[in-house]
């Protein structure tokens, strides 16, 4: 009987260890090979990750194009480790998740350059402070998000004047944020400045990587 006893636990522990090892394969095995924005991304085993307990811009909003493209060169094509704190999944579906590439802290990055703001859910709160620690520090220097005059420099570096806020094509109809990719493609005899959204489409524009 005992004998029985002990060869149970035996298998008990093999079971338990090789699931263990699942799961950490789970979490460190992962290939980002999209990028939806400054907080999501997806895996190329079809799971979208939701990046914990920090916000950056939607769609359509500020500093979205810059963000997203922050978060892409810091993951995209790369394998990511993935930790958790105490929730699984949001509603829709996504994991939740702290990510790793290599030693590098990317939701903590996303925040101390201006990318992110924090928004913290409980009980998500293992990093807390530290996110918090972060933001405070970029919204004094006026880093990214925080930093009104951002744009301002990006369209100085391009060649317009320091009230400009998007810049076009003479050869397009869209306008584009002065800091995004496409802004940095145009060329300077092509280079029309605008000073708001509207001026832009009052003159026939349409918007494009804003």
């Amino acid at each position: 009987m005992k004998k029985v006893i002990v060869i149970v636990l035996w298998i008990l522990i093999i079971f338990s260890t090789i699931m263990l090892v699942c799961v950490i394969t789970a979490e460190e095995n992962n290939l980002v090979i999209d990028v939806i924005d400054g907080d999501t991304l997806r895996l190329n085993g079809g799971d979208t990750v939701r990046l914990l307990s920090i916000d950056a811009p939607e769609k359509g909003y500020d500093y979205y194009s810059e963000s997203r493209e922050k978060l892409a060169e810091l993951v995209k094509g790369k394998q990511v480790y993935l930790e958790k704190d105490k929730s699984e999944r949001d509603r829709y579906d996504r994991l939740l998740r702290y990510v790793y590439v290599d030693d590098v802290f990317v939701n903590l990055v996303m925040v101390e350059e201006g990318y992110a703001v924090v928004k913290i859910y409980d009980p998500d709160v293992r990093y807390e402070e530290k996110l918090k620690q972060a933001e405070r520090i970029a919204r004094v220097l006026e880093i990214g998000v925080w930093g009104k005059t951002t744009e301002n420099i990006c369209c100085t570096a391009l060649g317009c004047d320091e009230q400009a806020q998007f810049v076009g094509s003479a050869n397009s109809n869209k306008y584009h944020s002065c800091c995004s990719t496409f802004a940095r493609m145009i060329s300077k005899d092509n280079l029309v400045c605008f000073r708001s959204r509207n001026e832009a489409i009052i003159k026939g524009y349409e918007a494009g990587d804003v």
